[in-house]
């Protein structure tokens, strides 16, 4: 089930419905795009890709998202049944389940910051510019050569934190240029096809009983991925961009 659910994300590519999905049960039903939607994505690759063949961007991106991560992660799976023969009863997640959510921010070169809300807290705008501060603190420490030499590229979503003026202004003042991204589209996003797809791989059948031990599970993620890793993931995007153009 967790592989078909990006099956489908690539299927409904190809037939205009692409985009942010919402889960239904263990189904994700696809946003409709519209035929404006289609065409933004294709603006959006093309003028990336031109980019990219012209100056050789993908070493400059910074990429970032959020996520849950839910402290019962196991799945109900499929049974062989005799005829006549009953199911053996599995319990059902909770309409709220506990989770927490993480931030994480990366480049082809790995990871550069990842933060966990504490209980109760989302993403606003003031949450989102502490975490760019941070991220670019960081970043002039692992990756100096990328800060000194060259303008970061970030790439992320249009979520509302992501485009207020109080953002925008952080941006400029970090130096941070920002790439375009079309909305509805998280098979161009690497942290969406890549990072989180890997990570939910890892965490299926897990169960925590704490915030520190979902922690502690994020970071053995982390310390588990093979060399190149990170810099498959943003390695990808040409193709992708090409695919959907």
């Amino acid at each position: 089930m967790e592989n078909l659910k990006y099956r489908i994300i690539y299927e409904y590519e190809f037939r205009g419905k692409l985009g942010r999905l919402k889960s239904l049960k263990d189904g994700y039903l696809p946003h409709e795009l519209t035929k404006a939607n289609r065409q933004t994505r294709v603006d959006c690759c093309v003028t990336l890709l031109n980019r990219h063949n012209n100056e050789g961007i993908l070493n400059r991106i910074i990429t970032c998202y959020e996520k849950w991560i839910l402290y019962d992660n196991r799945k109900c799976s499929a049974q062989w049944l005799d005829p006549g023969q009953p199911a053996k009863s599995c319990p059902k997640r909770k309409l709220t389940p506990k989770k927490l959510l993480v931030s994480v921010w990366w480049t082809s070169a790995g990871i550069v910051h990842c933060s966990f809300l504490k209980s109760g807290q989302t993403i606003t705008a003031d949450v989102y510019c502490q975490q760019l501060q941070t991220m670019m603190e960081k970043l002039a420490a692992k990756q100096p050569r990328l800060v000194n030499r060259s303008t970061p590229l970030l790439l992320h979503d249009n979520a509302g934190p992501h485009t207020t003026q109080q953002t925008a202004t952080k941006l400029e003042e970090l130096q941070l240029e920002c790439i375009r991204h079309p909305p509805y589209s998280p098979d161009l996003a690497p942290t969406d096809y890549h990072f989180f797809r890997n990570l939910d791989n890892f965490l299926q059948g897990k169960k925590f009983n704490c915030d520190g031990a979902v922690q502690i599970a994020f970071t053995d993620f982390i310390n588990s991925r093979p060399t190149g890793f990170f810099s498959k993931g943003i390695n990808e995007l040409p193709m992708r961009w090409q695919k959907c153009i």
